[in-house]
């Protein structure tokens, strides 16, 4: 990347001079029949005027009173534009000013976010040359085959084996079992519900007897068998030692290693496959069966092995995805091998019963939410537990509207939430309204869920688009090595970045700076304002498949 964009809070009083207003929107448009909000930030008139594509006055719209976000320490005001209903763009101004905004309706404003956010996946493909027929000028040559990886200590055996294909995780060069869980989960959760929108549809990969989602996601799926051990364990990782620095994939020949076993891995890849083997089973059924068969031998293993912890051995540096209780890996995969196996006499159904819980938010540490959602799709078989399973996402809908009602920016996150990776938090809070609306039709389900993608997509404090490529101003600098080192300025489009949070794991002490480190960009105690626009930043700027996941799903259900 050769441009630096470093986004900061300036707090300027020039006498007289007022802080010019800002507008906060979704840059990439709205839907004619969409509830439109938009915020102004600094506001200095009561109304604002917005003008049709000819030039002509639309409207005079008024602002609403301030309201105050402490995660934010700021205000905004309200301006309800939903009675604008023709496609077109509108220049916004305010009186006596000659700054202006461009906002857009059109009939599918989010497609171009979905295709993005799913192709997304195809530049993380490990093992793979992208040539210029499908990268464009992301191309770039094959890294990592794997097809040699080192058995670690930490696995329990000795040797090499060979693991190939699967998606870089993240930022970074590794392939890890238990965030590939969450990830192949959402997608084939898209393909289920929403199988005929995604027959034809297409974001230029290479041509595959199956649909684009599907090709996509079962090059992931290939990797994730290769981690099965021949006892039936799953091992956790597959990685170098060390992170490397910003080279692209083919430039990093570190040797890789499969590293350590655990139950949270054995029970994430149980749920997916046991998942996939459904889904895949009209278009493969050899593989159908080898993905069915590959998931009751990780769930025999994972309850005979119900409590193996990942620990990073010391020689190791990469991600751990280390989860301290797997119960609720055992609740999520109890789900989906009941309903792979139709078995409701068997296990399946007592873990179900024994392991219920408080419905959580899903992210990779905690999936109780996606046994929930499973069930909740599929009710009969799961009898009272399905029922259960949609009260539970009903109510918890319910909660995150009550939430969102009394927020300026129309979330449900509140300063707690701000977690590394807050962008996923906020995509998977309205992934919980939809699939309440989809058990119980409620407008407002799917009005919040719009807000939080809006706040995705440049409703936010800081007037910016987390997704890169995504709207007049977005992420630039994303901590992402090949966006980092290919040479071209702009990032791989289509990326969520992480998102605010103050934690400040990337910066680097004053008394003893780290090169590779950020300098100081927290607003401390403002979480909503702690993010900055640089490959430094890997608390706040980094990209990660499943952050993505719950972002093509989203666009795509709201398209």
């Amino acid at each position: 990347m050769r441009k630096s964009f470093l986004f900061t809070i300036l707090f300027v009083f020039c006498g007289s001079l007022w802080a010019q207003t800002q507008l906060f929107y979704n840059q990439m448009g709205y839907k004619p029949e969409q509830q439109k909000i938009i915020l102004a930030n600094k506001a200095r008139f009561d109304s604002i005027y917005v003008y049709n594509s000819k030039g002509s006055l639309q409207g005079v719209f008024p602002l609403a009173p301030k309201a105050f976000w402490d995660a934010a320490r700021d205000s905004v005001r309200a301006i309800d534009l939903s009675a604008i209903k023709d496609t077109g763009t509108y220049r916004l101004t305010f009186p006596m000013s000659s700054q202006s905004y461009h906002l857009r309706i059109s009939n599918n404003p989010l497609q171009t976010v979905t295709d993005a956010a799913l192709k997304f996946f195809y530049y993380q493909r490990a093992g793979e040359a992208l040539p210029e027929k499908y990268a464009g000028k992301w191309h770039r040559p094959a890294g990592h085959p794997d097809t040699l990886v080192y058995m670690h200590p930490s696995s329990g055996e000795k040797g090499t084996m060979s693991s190939a294909k699967g998606w870089y995780d993240a930022g970074d060069y590794g392939k890890y079992i238990v965030n590939s869980g969450i990830t192949t989960y959402t997608l084939l959760t898209l393909w289920e519900e929403q199988s005929e929108k995604f027959k034809k549809r297409r974001w230029n990969i290479p041509e595959s007897t199956l649909p684009d989602l599907l090709a996509e996601t079962r090059y992931n799926l290939d990797w994730m068998l290769t981690m099965q051990s021949k006892d039936g364990g799953v091992y956790h990782k597959m990685t170098a030692l060390n992170f490397c620095g910003s080279i692209m994939p083919h430039e990093d020949t570190d040797k890789r290693y499969v590293i350590g076993k655990s139950t949270t891995a054995a029970m994430n890849f149980a749920a997916v496959m046991a998942y996939a083997s459904r889904v895949y089973a009209p278009f493969d059924a050899k593989y159908s069966q080898t993905m069915l068969a590959a998931a009751k031998k990780a769930y025999d293993w994972g309850l005979e092995n119900p409590r193996i912890i990942y620990h990073q051995p010391g020689d190791v540096q990469t991600g751990q995805y280390s989860d301290q209780d797997p119960k609720d890996e055992i609740f999520w995969a109890s789900a989906e091998m009941l309903l792979a196996t139709q078995d409701t006499k068997g296990p399946y159904m007592k873990q179900l019963q024994l392991l219920q819980a408080p419905i959580r938010i899903p992210s990779w540490q905690m999936v109780n939410a996606l046994g929930y959602y499973t069930m909740a799709r599929h009710p009969k078989i799961f009898g009272s537990l399905g029922a259960r399973a949609q009260e539970l996402i009903v109510a918890k809908a319910d909660e995150l509207v009550k939430v969102s009602q009394q927020n300026p920016y129309g979330i449900s996150l509140d300063n707690g939430d701000f977690v590394w990776g807050s962008n996923s938090v906020v995509a998977n809070f309205a992934i919980a309204m939809v699939q309440a609306h989809r058990i119980k039709p409620k407008a407002e389900y799917l009005q919040y869920a719009h807000r939080h993608l809006d706040y995705l997509l440049g409703q936010n404090p800081l007037g910016l688009s987390y997704v890169t490529g995504m709207g007049f101003r977005s992420v630039l600098n994303p901590h992402h090595r090949p966006s980092e080192a290919d040479g071209i300025d702009a990032p791989v489009p289509g990326m969520l970045a992480g998102g605010p949070h103050d934690g400040g794991h990337d910066i680097s002490e004053p008394h003893n700076p780290v090169p590779w480190q950020c300098k100081e960009y927290r607003v401390i105690g403002f979480p909503a304002m702690s993010f900055i626009d640089h490959r430094c930043s890997y608390a706040t700027n980094e990209v990660a498949i499943n952050w993505n996941a719950p972002l093509g799903y989203l666009s795509a259900s709201l398209e």
